[in-house]
């Protein structure tokens, strides 16, 4: 079997990684459709492209962006934001942690944003979206090959 692209490889580790999290009920790449109540809260990953940031005759080194976005329920606002909030908490720790990653790649943290929206008076729905800015590096010509 063909070894896989490393930027293939990122999305798989850090799916693979957040599907662990014990309060998590669903981790999904590249979903196409909305997530029903009874698969909350989900981890939702995508990916957004890279932009190479110089290359060499050595190496070529891009930065990906990974959006992860997090998607909880609770019967108050205040309690949504501190599920939202921890959640985020065990998403970084976990990322930031993980030696596989930190072998394959500098991982920092870009903008983040919140909103909520309320489904009646008892029951909050809010999503909170965060980037990841993974700069990795290549051989010239072989995205397979991580340097």
């Amino acid at each position: 079997m063909t070894e896989l692209a490393v930027r293939e490889r990122l999305l798989v580790s850090v799916t693979d990684l957040l599907s662990a999290l014990p309060l998590v009920a669903l981790v999904e790449r590249a979903r196409d459709s909305d997530v029903s109540d009874s698969l909350l809260p989900a981890l939702l990953i995508d990916d957004q492209g890279q932009a190479v940031l110089s290359e060499t005759a050595a190496f070529v080194r891009y930065q990906m962006r990974m959006t992860v976005t997090i998607i909880a329920k609770a019967s108050s606002g205040a309690a949504l934001s501190s599920l939202l909030n921890e959640l985020y908490a065990q998403t970084l720790t976990a990322i930031h942690s993980d030696p596989v990653l930190q072998q394959m790649a500098l991982i920092n943290e870009g903008d983040l944003s919140e909103q909520r929206v309320v489904r009646d008076a008892s029951r909050r729905i809010g999503e909170m979206s965060f980037d990841l800015l993974i700069t990795y590096e290549t051989a010239p010509g072989n995205p397979r090959v991580a340097i």
